[in-house]
């Protein structure tokens, strides 16, 4: 899988399950998409 894919993947799931369909607050996608991106920073760092 492409990083390309990943990132379009976790787009998807922020703007059509979580806001669409879960009805979120803009806080609670801010706190996921900030959990995203330090596991992403955290995943770079054990594979290099």
């Amino acid at each position: 899988m492409k990083n390309n894919d990943i990132q379009t993947l976790i787009q998807k799931y922020f703007l059509q399950w979580l806001m669409a369909q879960r009805n979120v607050s803009p806080e609670t996608i801010k706190s996921y998409r900030d959990t995203f991106a330090f596991i992403s920073d955290i995943m770079k760092r054990v594979v290099a």
